[in-house]
């Protein structure tokens, strides 16, 4: 199991650039590109859902992580990750989390 960082850019009524990120499952064996789109309408779908008005032109794998001997888990976004970074979860940051 892999987790993947995704990266959105999305536009406002004025043009003005907006970065946002998500962490996501990935098997390692699925055309990554599958996944991109589906997270890319999931994104879209969501702001518009909440009436905010970006739309979402790109979206990027930045990172991948090998989550197959993962031995802690955050009790917060509940993913699981190898050791913490800094103390804290390396998905969300929270520092709350168990081995």
């Amino acid at each position: 199991m892999f987790k993947v960082k995704l990266i959105f850019l999305s536009v406002k009524e004025d043009s003005t650039p907006f970065w946002s990120y998500r962490w996501t499952d990935w098997n390692g064996i699925d055309e990554i590109d599958g996944i991109v789109v589906e997270w890319k309408d999931k994104e879209q779908s969501q702001l518009d859902h909440d009436n905010i008005d970006l739309k979402v032109l790109y979206v990027l794998v930045a990172e991948t992580q090998d989550c197959t001997n993962n031995k802690y888990r955050c009790n917060s976004c509940e993913n699981y990750f190898a050791e913490p970074d800094d103390g804290d979860c390396p998905y969300c940051g929270s520092t709350i989390w168990i081995k």
